[in-house]
Parts: structure tokens; sequence; C-alpha cells
């Protein structure tokens, strides 16, 4: 019927409003962070994977994007929680080394 016709177009409107609020603020905020980031997604997140490149373009500080070969969202699969986080350890040990190293030399 045209009543579920434009009920589905106003639902569709509704969420790509949202989706382009979304973007517009992130866009914004995603310019102010300077403090070393580290973005992970699963290979097959095509979405998300898009959405971390745009992110990864915008910040301004130390960014890196790593792709989970094999995961998708929220990685369920075997193995994926473990790889995330042995790349999470090994970005908070290189980062934190920094740290230490500037804190050594500036006193």
């Amino acid at each position: 019927s045209k009543i579920s016709k434009i009920l589905k177009n106003a639902d569709y409107l509704h969420g790509l409003q949202k989706r382009i609020t979304f973007c517009i603020n992130y866009n914004t905020i995603l310019k102010e962070v300077k403090t070393p980031t580290l973005l992970i997604v699963g290979s097959l997140d095509n979405v998300v994977i898009e959405l971390n490149e745009i992110a990864k373009s915008l910040i301004s500080g130390v960014c890196e994007l790593k792709i989970i070969e094999g995961a998708t969202h929220l990685f369920p699969e075997p193995g994926a929680l473990e790889k995330v986080a042995k790349l999470a350890g090994e970005w908070f040990d290189k980062c934190l080394n920094k740290i230490q190293n500037q804190d050594e030399v500036y006193g």
C-alpha cells in the first residue's frame, strides 16, 4: 500500500539522516584526536573497514588500522579475539615505551 511505502521511505530517510549526522559529528571530533590510536577490524566487515579508513584519515595523531583476516564484526571466529588482544598488547607496549623514553629524555 502507499502508506507502507511511505513508512519504508521515512524509515530509510531517518536512518540516512542519522548516519549523515553521525559522520558530520565524528568528522569534527576525529580531527581533534591527537593521541595514538589503534583501529582493529575484521577483513569480512567491509562497511566497518571503510568507516575505519575514513576515521584513520581524519585522526591527526598517530593512527594505525589493523585488519584481522577472516574475521567479521565483533570477532566471533575462533582465535580472532586472541589476535585482537595480541595486536592491542603490542600497540600499548609500543606506545608506552615511547612515552617512557620521552620521560627519560625530558625528565
